[in-house]
């Protein structure tokens, strides 16, 4: 018997140790990036020896590592149903999960080994990303406000605290958690842009020096030169923020944005012709936009002038300055009245006010407003000429509800004059043929009609 507990004591050692050696044969080839070889040994190993977890533990890493993570998930899984129990193994599936995007397999494993250590990081965050994907922000608060009490430093935490603080529309708390994930980590730049990114709508000075601060660093941030631009112009300083706008034109920004707002801005500064110009470019991209055809209607109206090139001394050329002749400033101010009406088309256009008014037109009705509900009625008339039978209620109002019978009579009259052929309202037709017989009997009788 003691010898059987000395052969059992010397046969673990020698396992042990040969476990111990494999395993610093994957680290070696690891290391080297022999992923093909690692595949061949763990399979090897897998088909002739005892099946170890350290084997599918390391091919699920090679397998990882050239691409083929599919096969990798798939290993894994293998290896968990071997090896119910291995922790390393579940928690190496829950971030292959993860990379692809797997995130219904990957909640219950989460949720169980959290169970066993509620402090893992790894787990926490992706307990954490998965309440936010799927819309839990009020959940993702209570989990991170769990933990922060144990950790108040780790960013990770203070960056989605505020995050999700932002989504349910708590931005007093986001701006303290993206204040405090910044000044714990001033060099962060996405949490920079979120700080500023929300000043920039609701206290817009304050965007200013977090730009600036980030600008020293890097003077070429295109994020942060547009957030300073619209900053700059929010606040009316159209002089700097023409010049940051400008800046991001001489960095490849030629976006339809940014050419807008360098042509409204020019002609705010009083260059109404480099801003007819540049507005023009934007138009070329654009031409529904509200601001922008005003502003070019503005600009128009105000150009007064036009560079030409002239010879100068030798056979230099040299810009000269001209003014327009009356006749050609008279034409553009035409012109600018045709864009400046335009919008207003823009800003509401005549199909969206007529579904507008023509709701006015039927509560007014309901609530026995008459003369309201004939005013909205001829505006939606008016923004949609289309809709003849707007004409029918107009006149049957009139007649039904206003007893105003001559009126009445009139409006039927205009009704069925512009009646062509619309299949949509011959049964109106009927109607008002009838009612233009009736009432002229009943005006005729009452002697109101000759």
């Amino acid at each position: 018997m003691k010898y059987k507990k000395y052969f059992l004591v010397i046969f673990t050692f020698i396992y042990c140790f040969s476990i111990k050696a494999q395993n610093k044969n994957f680290e070696i080839l690891f290391l080297e990036n022999k992923f093909d070889e690692i595949i061949q040994l763990a399979d090897s190993n897998i088909t002739y020896k005892n099946k170890l977890s350290q084997d599918y533990f390391w091919k699920a890493n090679a397998l990882k590592n050239i691409g083929k993570n599919s096969q990798a998930i798939s290993n894994l899984e293998t290896a968990i149903k071997l090896f119910p129990t291995d922790i390393v193994l579940q928690e190496f599936l829950v971030n292959m999960y993860f990379e692809k995007g797997m995130y219904f397999y990957a909640k219950p494993i989460i949720d169980t080994l959290l169970l066993n250590d509620s402090t893992n990081f790894n787990l926490l965050s992706k307990k954490i990303l998965l309440c936010e994907f799927n819309h839990k922000y009020n959940d993702a608060i209570s989990i991170i406000k769990k933990q922060s009490l144990r950790d108040t430093t780790n960013e990770f935490f203070m960056l989605h605290l505020a995050d999700n603080y932002y989504k349910i529309n708590n931005i007093d708390s986001a701006i303290f958690y993206y204040n405090k994930a910044y000044k714990h980590n001033p060099n962060n730049i996405k949490t920079a842009y979120k700080i500023a990114k929300i000043y920039l709508k609701i206290d817009t000075k304050k965007a200013l020096p977090i730009c600036d601060s980030i600008l020293k660093k890097d003077n070429l941030n295109i994020p942060f030169i547009k957030i300073k631009a619209y900053a700059l112009k929010k606040l009316d300083r159209n002089k700097k923020a023409l010049k940051s706008f400008e800046n991001l034109t001489s960095l490849g920004d030629s976006s339809f944005s940014t050419l807008k707002h360098i042509g409204i801005l020019r002609y705010k500064t009083r260059d109404s012709h480099n801003a007819k110009i540049i507005m023009e470019k934007a138009l070329a991209i654009d031409s529904s936009d509200v601001d922008l055809t005003y502003f070019y209607g503005c600009a128009l109206a105000s150009d007064t002038i036009q560079y030409k090139l002239v010879n100068g001394e030798g056979e230099t050329l040299t810009v000269m300055i001209c003014k327009l002749s009356l006749d050609t400033i008279n034409k553009n101010k035409e012109e600018a009245c045709f864009y400046i009406k335009k919008s207003i088309d823009l800003l509401a256009p005549p199909i969206t006010l007529s579904i507008i008014y023509d709701q006015l037109a039927g509560i007014y009705r309901d609530l026995k407003q008459y003369k309201k509900a004939i005013n909205y009625y001829q505006l939606t008339y008016k923004n949609n000429p289309k809709k003849l039978n707007l004409l029918f209620y107009i006149a049957n109002i009139y007649e039904v509800n206003l007893n105003d019978k001559k009126t009445a009579l009139k409006k039927y009259q205009q009704f069925l004059n512009k009646i062509d052929k619309q299949e949509s309202i011959s049964v109106y037709k009927e109607i008002t043929i009838n009612r233009i017989r009736q009432l002229k009997e009943n005006l005729f009788f009452a002697g109101e009609l000759k």
